[in-house]
């Protein structure tokens, strides 16, 4: 019996050896065909990763993809680039590739020689903007942006664990960031650095360790970005380890994240897409958003929180509210509601927190208040916290201004407390807080002990703080009851003022007043003395109200002295100015006095026929027969004789026949003031006129001579008819005769 069960066991182990060297010969002969079988390597995988995924289950590193070049080609559905595009993505890597490496081998040194580079970018940059205004002076024709065939770029800062997705700007470059994505890139630097085009897309892919990727995007050969990895094809079967590692380096070389990213690169990222793998301290432009760490033991732990699925146990979640607690803040401080307070949904995304209730600072006690955060699915969390206002501190005293306590200062605690402050929290509180203890000061008065004293003071506020004692300085001072002494000193003082010309009154006065002023000085004319005050501490002033006459002489002007000590006790004493008034202001005209009554002169009118010109040529002889100093004189109580002005003036209106005549001239005198005044003078006239007239029988008879004796007189009493009526003939030709024309007509109608 023993040895037949012990020829059934050899038998087994017989036909397990002989399948496994048929196997290891398969895979020797297709190996070096260069062929796998699909059956024996997926049996022989499944063993491995069952083994794998024992080990990592026991060790809690489950799902890592180890050699992602063990990927199988199982999946669910997806999608790939034919051979064609392929191959042109293959060829168009190869040259992205070489320029990489050569970037990658320059790398270090161009992070040191950045600013030299940007600089000289600069400067290219200006010759390729002059050298593009150029090509556009000859070309008049520009060409358009042509925009880039796909619409994102996406870059993986290796070294941040970090993703950022860029698209092109209006220059079709892509320099746009719009979404950043924390991952995790292999470990060791398992994830290669260079420059790629993405191959394929796949849900629910296998990866080594028989785990999935929900969304996957193949990158280049093995690398892929892919969702953290679920143990089966179920979405609650996430491994939540491998989720709470994203931010660091933990993939064997793919590139993991969040559902929701590796979903939107699936959906929005077009095959062929660029994707750039680098390291960089910066995580890049957006910063390197925070993933949310899930507890193992969570009943939600299963499903990634980013995952869009209605049924996601995670979008029901509230958000997480965080540091709300109770706080203390000191009255009359400041309070922010929302300081460390923030909140994050179950995906953790930032959400809004609001506040309600509030808090006076300037009111002690507790105060409620509730912080509330409404996700995007309308999931809301609420949290109470109490902020307790206190006043621990004590009020503060301080002195704003200078305290003087005489002997005869009443009220010593009032004047003090005046020149304090107290505060409290913010406030100023009443000096009635404050208390005193003076003791000192007393004490220094009863014994005359002058100086600077100090006083204790202190406050209480409302809540029972009193402050520590402060010390306050207070002069004790002796006090001056004594008024400056004003001494009067040498002579009287003596003064004068010209109000010449100088007519109004109140301005006569105000000159008298300043030149009796101006006449008092300190120390020739008085001086000032006090008992505690320096003569240069004395404040001293003139003031004087004159009321007298301000006509030319000499008058005493009173002037008021005052002194003022530091005290304020004044005194005055009053001194007598002599003050000569001068005043040269002409009030009266001149005198003008004829010394000859009556003088003489004689004009010839022969032969001047014109009644104007014969008027104006006695006019002459009259004025010109009056003369200053032998016919008059002038004088004036002011102006000297030679600054009068005398002028002579004379309108005749008398006959200008031949004979004697008493004709009145004017003579009038003006001084420098403007005064005018005037005097008759008759000067005695004789009119000389020996024309000759034509007789119509050709003699000639002398006008205006007595030439025919008795005979013309006996005539001449006959002639006023004969006269008239020849002048009666002539005014029908003639509108206006002369006495003159009328005495030749008269004179020729005789004759004939």
């Amino acid at each position: 019996m023993k040895r037949r069960t012990l020829d059934v066991v050899i038998g087994v182990f017989l036909v397990i050896f002989l399948v496994l060297v048929a196997i290891c010969l398969v895979r020797f002969s297709r190996e070096k065909l260069g062929k796998k079988d699909p059956i024996l390597e997926t049996e022989e995988l499944y063993q491995t990763e069952t083994e794998i995924y024992e080990d990592q289950l026991n060790s809690e590193e489950f799902g890592t993809e180890l050699w992602d070049s063990e990927v199988t080609e199982i999946e669910v559905e997806g999608s790939e680039l034919s051979e064609e595009e392929l191959a042109m993505l293959e060829s168009e890597e190869i040259e992205e590739s070489e320029k990489e490496s050569e970037k990658e081998s320059e790398k270090e040194s161009e992070k040191e020689s950045e600013k030299e580079s940007e600089k000289e970018s600069q400067k290219e940059d200006a010759k390729k903007e002059e050298s593009k205004e150029k090509d556009s002076e000859k070309n008049s024709e520009k060409q358009e942006v042509v925009k880039p065939k796909y619409p994102y770029y996406i870059k993986v800062n290796r070294q941040a664990n970090c993703v950022t997705v860029y698209t092109y700007d209006e220059n079709g470059k892509y320099t746009v960031p719009v979404k950043a994505m924390v991952c995790s890139t292999g470990r060791n630097k398992g994830t290669p650095t260079g420059v790629f085009r993405t191959q394929a897309k796949y849900t629910w892919r296998i990866l080594y360790g028989n785990v999935y990727g929900q969304y996957s995007t193949r990158i280049n050969g093995s690398i892929l970005f892919h969702s953290v990895p679920y143990r089966k094809t179920e979405k609650n079967s996430l491994i939540t380890n491998y989720y709470n590692q994203l931010g660091t380096a933990a993939s064997a070389g793919c590139v993991r994240l969040t559902c929701a990213d590796a979903k939107w690169i699936y959906d929005n990222c077009v095959l062929g897409t660029t994707v750039e793998i680098y390291d960089g301290s910066s995580p890049g432009p957006l910063g390197k958003p925070s993933a949310v760490k899930i507890d193992k033991n969570h009943p939600n732990a299963g499903w990634d929180p980013t995952d869009p699925d209605p049924n996601n146990p995670w979008r029901k979640q509230a958000p997480t509210l965080s540091g709300v607690k109770a706080n203390t803040v000191e009255r009359g401080g400041n309070v922010d509601l929302l300081s460390g307070v923030s909140a994050v949904d179950s995906a953790g995304n930032s959400v809004n927190v609001q506040v309600s209730g509030t808090v006076n600072t300037k009111v002690c006690g507790e105060y409620k208040i509730t912080y509330s955060a409404t996700d995007s699915n309308g999931n809301t969390a609420k949290a109470d916290a109490v902020v307790t206002v206190k006043d621990t501190v004590a009020p503060s005293i301080t002195q704003t201004s200078a305290i003087t306590v005489y002997n005869s200062t009443t009220d010593i605690e009032k004047l003090i407390k005046s020149a304090l402050r107290v505060t409290d929290a913010g406030e100023t509180l009443d000096t009635s807080v404050i208390t005193l203890d003076i003791s000192n000061l007393k004490n220094a008065m009863n014994k005359k002990s002058y100086g600077t004293i100090k006083v204790s003071a202190s406050a209480v506020d409302a809540y029972g703080n009193k402050t520590t004692t402060s010390e306050v300085k207070v002069t004790y001072a002796q006090v001056d009851e004594n008024a400056p002494v004003i001494t009067i000193t040498g002579n009287a003082p003596t003064a004068s003022v010209d109000l010449t010309n100088v007519k109004d009154e109140a301005t006569r006065k105000s000159k008298i007043v300043t030149a009796a002023k101006n006449a008092v000085q300190k120390g020739t004319n008085y001086t000032v003395k006090d008992d505690f005050s320096k003569e240069n501490e004395i404040e001293s002033s003139l003031s004087c109200d004159y009321q007298g006459s301000t006509s030319k002489g000499n008058y005493s002007v009173k002037v008021i002295i005052t002194a003022k000590d530091k005290a304020g006790k004044a005194s005055q004493k009053d001194i007598m100015v002599s003050v000569a008034v001068i005043d040269n202001t002409d009030e009266n005209a001149p005198e003008i006095t004829i010394i000859v009554s009556k003088p003489t002169v004689s004009v010839d009118l022969t032969d001047v026929i014109d009644e104007n010109t014969r008027k104006s040529e006695i006019e002459k002889a009259v004025k010109g027969a009056v003369q200053k100093g032998t016919h008059y004189t002038v004088k004036d109580d002011v102006s000297k004789e030679n600054e009068i002005e005398c002028s002579i003036s004379c309108n005749y209106q008398g006959s200008t026949l031949k004979g004697n005549y008493s004709v009145e001239v004017i003579i009038t005198a003006k001084d420098e003031a403007g005064k005018t005044s005037q005097k008759d003078i008759v000067v005695s006239l004789t009119v000389v006129d020996n024309t000759v007239i034509q007789q119509p029988d050709g003699t000639q008879n002398p006008g205006n001579q007595d030439t025919q004796g008795t005979e013309q007189d006996t005539i001449g009493n006959n002639l006023d008819t004969e006269a008239s009526q020849n002048i009666e003939e002539h005014s029908e030709t003639t509108e206006e005769l002369s006495p003159i024309s009328m005495y030749y007509m008269f004179e020729t109608k005789i004759v004939a």
